[in-house]
């Protein structure tokens, strides 16, 4: 796993220690190494040290790395034999071995031993951008083809890999994180309205828009295709394959039995390394299927990791996390943080996530693998399991609504007036609407239109967002249950859930690897029929835990839900309520954005335990501490 960078300006040409600086902007990603490659139309210039070369260039490559395979070779940014297409790349292939004898079947010379880095030239060379779609794993790159005159930007299916670009003044960049970008002097740091509001109702801002206005990044499963000579974006396209057609002629046990093979698959291809692997061990299924199936394949003790808050046994899974390592006779540590470790490395979180985020449990990441840095370089955990396998309560609505309770939205005026119940709320605003995509936006909002009106000083006009209205529309294979976890797959997973836990991981130097998120996995359970991922007596991840039974006690497989969560909500209204109404009315952004009655009676009521806001205040604490730390301005 590494950082990368990159510029083309052809008309004013390029800067290289400015590159330079952008690269180590990224030392984090990629502290083992580092390369650099400059060029023109027609020379190029390789250094693995930072070597200004001997010509005026108009474009540059810079990389971190961070060496997992291949240690000794796949040094980058790599090319081709005569020189003509080179990659500069973070992420991993775990299918290069098997392109490699492919490509080598149509005569490609490799001069790695098996550095996966390689495959992404040749297999450019050989199938252009279909290539893509070929690669099985976790990628986002850039490749520059001196004779076509074109750079191409890709990102891998499902998103697990950031990459963040900016085109201005004929200036184009590309990164693995948008703060390299901003090292530029000439990008300015103005918050971009839409994304605001698109944060307020979602919890997340989905591609291609970033709260930085003119900063983008790119859609997961997606290429970029910019001509260097005509200084333009040609396109920017989905690479992936078309959806997978529902089978309904499968019973029961043979989906079990095929997702068990693929799911094992998946494990043993993700446990490539010349380096030592843990495990993120939760102390629910999906971690702990992986952890056990990993287990099984490694020839040395695997090392499992579980982090917690003190005081908090409703939201730990510390017990539960280290009685299954017991089980598995994993060498196993525990990390617990407490309200003071939280806040103190707010600014930190606002730092690395580059964008503000909503989600808490990316500080106990980042707290976890700061821990274990000293151990390994690369974890697996079980993430992805949720959204294509419909593990949350949401999916449990969407089905009722669907079984004849919709009707049952008449009792909305009722429910808005019990205590707290925040999710209740969601699901029965929900049941008010009965067109498809506008009851999946109520059920998402964690602002709803009507309460960005009342917090916002300035109304931001309301519109579908792009990215979630195409992704409706784009899928037809299955039910509206099925839509909406297609949806999730593609937007909420790659923009908000795997983004923090790419950024919380690498900011201590550890590549996180999401075995659930295999291409061919995912690919055969979007081909399954919805009432096996939830069932008719709405039980989540159905087949997942069926399946899951070959590798787990059943002290494990019968174990309630209990899902990563945090104190914030006690916090909020006790320990940290003060620091929080500080925060948000006297920082430097809130208080000219939004109302300060508004946000006082959120406080107010969350303190009074009238209404649960925990989400809504970290959302507008971490939008904050972002604003602050990149010294935003509102344009």
């Amino acid at each position: 796993m590494c950082g990368i960078v990159g510029i083309i300006d052809r008309k004013n040409g390029i800067d290289p220690p400015m590159l330079k600086k952008m690269a180590d902007c990224l030392a984090h990603r990629g502290p083992d190494a580092e390369g650099f490659l400059f060029f023109d139309k027609m020379r190029s210039a390789l250094c693995s040290t930072f070597t200004p070369p001997a010509f005026a260039p108009t474009g540059g490559f810079g990389h971190r790395r961070l060496s997992i395979i291949d240690l000794s070779g796949g040094a980058q940014p790599l090319g081709n034999e005569d020189g003509t297409v080179w990659v500069t790349y973070n992420g991993e292939i775990y299918n290069h071995l098997q392109l490699r004898e492919e490509l080598k079947g149509f005569g490609h010379q490799f001069r790695t031993d098996h550095s996966d880095t390689e495959i992404i030239v040749h297999a450019y060379e050989q199938w252009g951008v279909e290539a893509f779609d070929r690669f099985n794993g976790i990628f986002a790159f850039g490749i520059v083809d001196l004779k076509l005159q074109k750079l191409l930007l890709a990102r891998d299916h499902f998103g697990v890999k950031p990459l963040y670009y900016y085109f201005s003044g004929g200036r184009f960049m590309f990164s693995s994180e948008a703060k390299a970008i901003l090292h530029c002097p000439s990008v300015a740091r103005h918050l971009d309205l839409q994304a605001l509001s698109d944060y307020l109702s979602f919890r997340y801002v989905p591609s291609p828009l970033t709260t930085f206005k003119g900063i983008f990044k790119l859609e997961a499963g997606a290429f970029l295709e910019f001509d260097m000579a005509g200084n333009a974006v040609l396109q920017s396209a989905s690479f992936r394959s078309a959806t997978a057609a529902i089978d309904h002629s499968k019973k029961f046990p043979q989906w079990v039995s095929e997702y068990q093979d693929l799911f094992e698959r998946s494990v043993t291809n993700q446990l490539i390394s010349d380096v030592e692997i843990g495990v993120l061990l939760s102390g629910g299924i999906d971690s702990s299927a992986v952890c056990s199936i990993a287990a099984k394949h490694l020839d040395k003790q695997i090392r499992t990791y579980t982090v917690g808050f003190k005081d908090f046994p409703s939201g730990n899974e510390i017990d539960e996390a280290t009685e299954f390592a017991r089980h598995l006779g994993t060498i196993h540590k525990n990390v617990i943080i407490d309200d003071l470790d939280f806040i103190t490395v707010l600014d930190q979180v606002a730092y690395f996530m580059d964008e503000p985020t909503a989600t808490s449990s990316a500080i106990p990441l980042y707290y976890l693998t700061k821990q274990i840095k000293n151990d390994v370089k690369v974890v697996l955990t079980g993430q992805g399991a949720d959204e294509p396998l419909a593990g949350y309560p949401r999916y449990r609505g969407e089905r009722l609504y669907h079984s004849g309770f919709g009707h049952l939205g008449c009792l909305q005026p009722m429910i808005e007036r019990l205590p707290r119940q925040e999710r209740l709320k969601r699901a029965f605003r929900s049941f008010s609407h009965h067109d498809a995509f506008d009851r999946f936006m109520a059920v998402y909002y964690l602002f709803s239109p009507v309460q960005q009106a009342a917090l916002l000083k300035e109304p931001i006009p309301c519109q579908a967002n792009p990215l979630l209205e195409r992704l409706f529309k784009e899928y037809q294979a299955d039910d509206a249950l099925g839509r909406m976890l297609y949806m999730d797959t593609r937007a909420w997973l790659p923009d908000d859930l795997l983004i923090y836990g790419d950024k919380a991981t690498m900011i201590n130097s550890i590549e996180a690897r999401v075995p659930i998120l295999d291409k061919e996995l995912i690919r055969f359970i979007e081909s399954m029929p919805s009432k096996y991922k939830l069932s008719f007596l709405l039980k989540g991840k159905f087949i997942h835990k069926k399946a899951c039974e070959k590798w787990l006690p059943p002290f494990v497989i019968k174990r309630p839900k209990k899902g990563f969560d945090t104190p914030i909500d006690k916090w909020f209204r006790n320990e940290l309520g003060g620091y929080v109404r500080d925060q948000l009315l006297g920082g430097t952004i809130c208080r000219r954005l939004f109302n300060a009655s508004f946000l006082e009676e959120m406080m107010a009521r969350h303190r009074e335990g009238k209404e649960n806001f925990q989400r809504h205040l970290f959302a507008l604490l971490m939008l904050e501490k972002w604003a602050q730390r990149y010294r935003v301005d509102l344009g």
